[in-house]
């Protein structure tokens, strides 16, 4: 489970919330105005309730008394006045309740209340008043219809035992989708209400760092999911049922406080939880579900989602959580492998480079296992890969050598303001190379159908575990000229068609001046051309400096030797340059110089006629940009019967904006930058 993080400010961004209250706004008309109005144009807000259950301090009375206290309000008028209030009700409610024929206004104020006295209301029966006010006005409830019930006895039925419950609570923080299992979750008998007793135990909050603050003796509150209080039958009907039902969870003491310092305390009396509509108000309004959603039910998938509910810190008031959700029947939940397959531990040494052919750009991830169940393959994910926060998930079993992708991954990245999805047609792993294969298609979903609606484009995106490449700090400085000298094993890659092979490279020191001369980067036959270029060598670093440069021209046609980024063919750069340098194991690499505008991690041959480029003359490419020393008498699998021969250039891709305004033609995109923090370690995958 996540440790907790202290709570960064600035979340809230909406009016400050209070505990709730009974004012509305004064009424409009469909203009926005407020409408004239003769007389007091007395109302009733809409956020009060109408359905109310009467209580007793005796749990086993058969009959209870008591007062119901309604808010009113009226739109002009200043004066104090008296207003008249007109009930109409049958003979058993009128035998019960007893309603004032007027209400009164002080001077200067627009909010009042009436007092519904009633005595001996039995069990079990609903009493129905309909309120009028003679005063009143077409544009708000002036005439309103009131239930009160005081209920049965409650009698709580078992729903089930094995229900679900992902938390939110402390997500502010940084613990999201904690799951439950096994949760007994009740419902009340001929009525919209379930109960299920709070998660929140000292063995939660311990699990997160938090410390255990409840004494042993603390009782658990229950959490209600309330499907009466805000639920309207339609028209015709009695009962609302639960799909169609508003769910709203009062006022919850969990038992404890946390300000956004992390200062935990036990406070039984400290206001928790619950949903935000009905419970608070913001610039003295009540908020509604019109505000902040109330809860919802499933019936197909038998999951509530709770809606918008709030957790009060005591040093930043209330704060807005979503995503809570219970689930009746956990065979109905859908997979979510980030929260179902936790915790997840960083693979040791398996930090690499993921090259996309989507985003034609290459970047270092990192690779996580989760927990899998008994008898199923390990599961991993790779960390944050086209966006930050959203995984890419696969089982690879090792014994088999295979790879298996999850279908219908949310990638993070959209087209137009849609989300892009992955499935992986083929995926595969080569343990020499330890490198991951995925041939991936991007495409769109139906919101409706949850199909798949658009094909956006089909890649190869691959995954070399435990390689991040040689950086610029990786190079040795002090070399001399002389330490350069000799002959390279170098691999090539084919742009086009992605093939690979190696050859070799040579480099010697130019006579009487401060430059190497380097061979075979062309990959040619060397009696089909003449590849030499030039790199300068800096004495006081000891490094090399290989840029653009003119090179030996041929078939009537001009050369230079550009600078070039595999992950984008049809691009050229004169500007950027490479630094190279030997590695502590022997290796002579060119790595992007820090000051290049374009990166770039290749070189390349085009070809200029008059003084315009017309095409690449080298079908195979130096990458990685990293050679080691080769040994005599060593086999290597030379492509020195590689023919020159003039190829388009290409489109160079632009990068653009997070939104990849994909069309069912192919684009790429900009990678985003990522944060990459992970405090924890197994040990070693390979």
């Amino acid at each position: 489970m996540k440790n907790i993080n202290k709570f960064i400010l600035g979340l809230m961004g909406i009016c400050a919330l209070t505990l709730g209250s009974c004012t509305d706004d004064v009424p409009s008309d469909n203009l926005g105005k407020s409408p004239a109005v003769e007389g007091e144009g007395v109302f009733f807000p809409k956020s009060m309730k109408t359905s109310y259950s009467l209580t007793d301090e005796d749990p086993d009375a058969t009959a209870t008394s008591g007062v119901i206290k309604l808010p009113i309000q009226r739109t002009t008028g200043d004066a104090a006045v008296t207003i008249e209030l007109k009930a109409e009700m049958d003979a058993a409610t009128a035998s019960v309740f007893t309603v004032p024929g007027t209400v009164q206004f002080a001077e200067g104020k627009d909010t009042a209340s009436v007092k519904i006295a009633y005595t001996n209301a039995v069990r079990g029966t609903k009493y129905t008043l309909k309120l009028s006010f003679v005063d009143g006005t077409e544009y708000a409830n002036s005439a309103q219809t009131i239930v009160a019930e005081y209920p049965p006895q409650e009698v709580w039925e078992v729903v089930t035992e094995k229900a679900v419950y992902i938390d939110q609570i402390f997500s502010m923080f940084g613990v999201s989708d904690v799951m439950f299992t096994d949760i007994t979750v009740e419902k009340l008998k001929d009525k919209n209400k379930y109960r299920f007793l709070s998660v929140y135990d000292n063995y939660y909050f311990t699990g997160i760092g938090l410390p255990g603050v409840l004494p042993d003796d603390f009782e658990l509150p229950y959490i209600i999911l309330d499907g009466e209080s805000y639920s309207k039958p339609a028209e015709g009907e009695e009962t609302v049922a639960p799909e169609n039902a508003l769910w709203q969870i009062p006022r919850t003491y969990l038992g404890f406080s946390l300000s956004s310092t992390l200062d935990f305390k036990y406070a039984p009396e400290f206001l928790t939880f619950g949903s935000l509509a009905y419970n608070l108000s913001s610039s003295g309004k009540p908020l509604t579900e019109d505000d902040y959603a109330l809860g919802s039910f499933n019936k197909k998938k038998q999951m509530f989602d709770l809606g918008v509910c709030f957790h009060q810190l005591t040093d930043v008031s209330f704060q807005p959580v979503e995503g809570f959700q219970l689930w009746l029947d956990k065979s109905k939940m859908e997979v979510v492998y980030d929260r179902d397959y936790a915790p997840w531990t960083l693979v040791e040494d398996a930090r690499g480079t993921y090259v996309s052919g989507l985003l034609k750009d290459e970047f270092i991830v990192d690779m996580e296992q989760g927990t899998s169940a008994e008898g199923e393959d390990p599961i991993f994910h790779l960390v944050s890969v086209y966006e930050e926060g959203t995984n890419i998930t696969f089982f690879y079993n090792k014994k088999t050598n295979t790879v298996r992708v999850p279908k219908k991954q949310k990638t993070g990245l959209s087209s137009y303001g849609n989300d892009v999805y992955m499935d992986a047609k083929k995926a595969s792993y080569d343990s020499e190379t330890k490198i991951y294969t995925f041939e991936v298609e991007f495409y769109l979903i139906d919101n409706e159908t949850g199909k798949k609606s658009a094909i956006l484009a089909t890649t190869t995106e691959k995954f070399r575990a435990g390689y991040t490449g040689i950086a610029m700090d990786d190079l040795q400085t002090g070399k001399s000229i002389t330490d350069y000298r000799g002959n390279w094993v170098a691999p090539f890659l084919n742009p086009k068609d992605g093939s690979t092979a190696q050859a070799l490279v040579t480099v010697r020191p130019v006579e009487g001046e401060n430059a190497v001369a380097i061979k075979g980067l062309s990959a040619l036959e060397p009696a089909e051309y003449d590849d030499t270029v030039f790199a300068d060598y800096d004495p006081q670093s000891g490094l090399l400096m290989l840029g653009a440069q003119d090179v030996t021209g041929a078939q009537g046609y001009d050369m230079i030797l550009s600078m070039y980024d595999v992950n984008n063919p049809g691009s050229f750069e004169l500007e950027s340059y490479l630094i190279g340098g030997l590695t502590v194991d022997g290796i002579l690499a060119f790595v992007n110089a820090p000051n290049n505008e374009i990166p770039i991690n290749s070189v390349r041959y085009l070809a200029l006629s008059d003084g315009a480029p017309i095409g690449w003359w080298n079908s195979y490419v130096p990458y990685a940009m990293e050679w080691s020393a080769y040994t005599s008498g060593k086999s290597t699998a030379l492509m020195m019967s590689s023919k020159p021969a003039l190829s388009p250039i290409g489109k160079a891709t632009p990068k653009v904006a997070k939104d990849l305004r994909m069309t069912p033609i192919p684009v790429e995109a900009v990678k985003v930058e990522r944060k990459l923090f992970h405090p924890t370690v197994v040990s070693n995958f390979y």
